[in-house]
């Protein structure tokens, strides 16, 4: 697919690099090129997920971008958890509230 970088330039042949990173210390766990095109991004980071070895359950990060019906379908297919950027927000200010309201209930 043809990519431009910014407005005025010519649009030439493009390709974008990926990396699946594990979340507490960002090492990288699986890297992907593709052409650039719309949904590349997801695309690989479904191909990549897949082919993560082992049984256990995994949880796969992501920022709003990945907010597609289509993505998060089948991540749930592949039994892969979901976890947004605005989900994982909602769920550590839950933890702090219900961490927050323990220690008032237990200091009572």
């Amino acid at each position: 697919m043809l990519a431009r970088k910014s407005r005025g330039t010519g649009a030439v042949l493009a390709y974008r690099g990926h990396l699946l990173t594990e979340n507490r210390n960002g090492l990288v766990v699986s890297t992907l090129t593709t052409r650039a095109y719309g949904s590349a991004e997801r695309d690989a980071a479904l191909l990549m997920a897949e082919a993560l070895p082992g049984t256990r359950r995994i949880t796969l990060g992501a920022d709003k971008g990945y907010d597609a019906r289509d993505f998060i379908h089948e991540l749930r297919h592949m039994e892969i958890t979901w976890m947004s950027e605005q989900r994982a927000t909602r769920v550590i200010n839950s933890v702090r509230r219900h961490a927050s309201e323990s220690k008032r209930c237990s200091a009572g």
